[in-house]
């Protein structure tokens, strides 16, 4: 059960154009019960089937979150929509240790008021009482989609191949459909691979990694993004003599590649777009993390 109760302050319209009225309170409840069968076949194999139903409210964000401004671009909420349900199936097996093993999934998901975005037309927008020709990025806005089928197949492998070395990959593979419109829903990601190699000690670890996207084919973008491989490089460092303390710092997009993550590029966007490169996702950069916990 959840409930969103909008409440009015002095300054919530201020300086707000895109401002119309206070939105409405958005609630809702479900039950969602599910169900697991698992078969261990043997000590280092098993195979499993699931049932499970979902109940997703939407959030703040999508109900109420109006930005942008003229001269760049829009986001609207959209306080009319309902929580997204869902029916999903899935079977798969589960094999080896930890030393060498892996998993392979199949899953299928069946959803209603499916909550999704999408770039508004011209005639969408002024509808809605904007003028797309200021909003050179464009304008979005968060809907519900009557009836959604997501399926795919995901596989994950590790391998400690030497004292402390390890090597792992996983694939995902998902199609998602509009059946009422029989469109592609364009939230999905294009199949995707992560390789990565890693070592491990007492205090200190570094691991290489490569991300690779395929080009989607199961969509309705005007841009069909590049395939693109990414290798990003971290290391960690837990000092034995300050227990709780942990350094851990990268370098990602380690060869400085210009490249583009699909669900980043608006519907609207095309190849010859003055603004494509605004989308493109950040070419080499560095993170440091300092935690400590007590």
């Amino acid at each position: 059960w959840y409930q969103q109760v909008p409440q009015a302050t002095a300054g919530y319209g201020n300086g707000n154009e895109a401002y119309i009225s206070l939105p409405e309170t958005s609630w809702g409840s479900k039950f969602s019960p599910s169900l697991l069968g698992t078969w261990k076949a043997t000590e280092k194999l098993s195979f499993y089937a699931q049932w499970a139903q979902a109940f997703t409210a939407p959030t703040p964000s999508q109900l109420y979150l109006t930005y942008g401004g003229p001269g760049a671009y829009l986001s609207i909420g959209n306080p009319d929509l309902e929580a997204q349900e869902g029916t999903g199936y899935e079977i798969g097996t589960k094999f080896g240790d930890d030393q060498l093993g892996g998993s392979l999934a199949a899953f299928t998901n069946f959803y209603k008021n499916f909550i999704d975005s999408e770039s508004l037309t011209a005639t969408e927008a002024a509808a809605r009482g904007y003028d797309l020709s200021e909003y050179p990025f464009g304008i979005t806005e968060y809907v519900n989609l009557e009836s959604v089928n997501i399926y795919g197949i995901e596989a994950r492998g590790s391998w400690k191949f030497a004292p402390n070395w390890r090597t792992w990959g996983s694939l995902a593979w998902m199609v998602g459909q509009d059946l009422a419109n029989n469109t592609y829903i364009d939230s999905v990601p294009p199949l995707t691979g992560v390789v990565g190699i890693g070592y491990a000690d007492v205090e200190w670890g570094t691991d290489l990694l490569l991300t690779a996207a395929a080009v989607h084919a199961q969509t309705s973008t005007a841009y069909q993004a590049p395939a693109y491989a990414v290798v990003d490089w971290t290391a960690w460092w837990t000092p034995a003599k300050l227990p709780g303390l942990r350094v851990q710092a990268g370098v990602f997009n380690l060869f400085d590649e210009t490249y583009f993550n699909y669900l980043d590029v608006p519907t609207s966007v095309t190849a010859s777009s003055s603004n494509l490169d605004f989308y493109s996702e950040p070419g080499r950069n560095y993170q440091v993390n300092l935690t400590y916990q007590f």
